[in-house]
């Protein structure tokens, strides 16, 4: 069995070659200077199948501006704990579009989706922390 040794000769200029593409592929990253806030936009995604045991569904969310928190303060809980009341703030997305209508037409049919519920009622958790839930939309027509 023979080797035949490692030609560095070889290898040399295709590595130095494959450094400097790799530098200059890299070296246009650059922070974006943003100059004022954004208009808002409201994002739509949706997963329409024909395949019955996969679900259609619509994702409804709006833009934020650059400022600002990313909640709002709904009101406050009042928990009753050993001998005095508690208040725990509740919380909401202001990503959340409230009360979209949601519908899907290919010009004769119509498909009207409607919000997702956790056991008939909305999502009881969505009040203590960012819930994807509340901004999905489910085909209401079963098909």
């Amino acid at each position: 069995m023979s080797f035949r040794p490692f030609s560095q000769k070889k290898w040399l200029p295709m590595a130095v070659l494959l450094a400097f593409a790799i530098f200059i592929g890299c070296s246009g990253w650059d922070w974006e200077t943003v100059t004022g806030e954004p208009d808002p936009q409201l994002n739509v995604f949706g997963l329409i199948s024909t395949d019955t045991s996969i679900g259609s569904f619509v994702v409804v969310h709006k833009t934020l501006g650059l400022s600002g928190s990313d909640q709002n303060q709904a009101g406050f809980d009042t928990v009753w704990y050993g001998s005095t009341y508690q208040l725990y703030p509740r919380y909401e997305s202001k990503y959340l579009v409230k009360n979209a209508t949601v519908l899907i037409t290919d010009g004769t049919t119509s498909w009207r989706f409607v919000p997702r519920l956790y056991q008939g009622v909305r999502d009881p958790w969505s009040d203590y922390y960012y819930s994807e839930s509340d901004m999905t939309y489910i085909d209401s027509t079963g098909t």
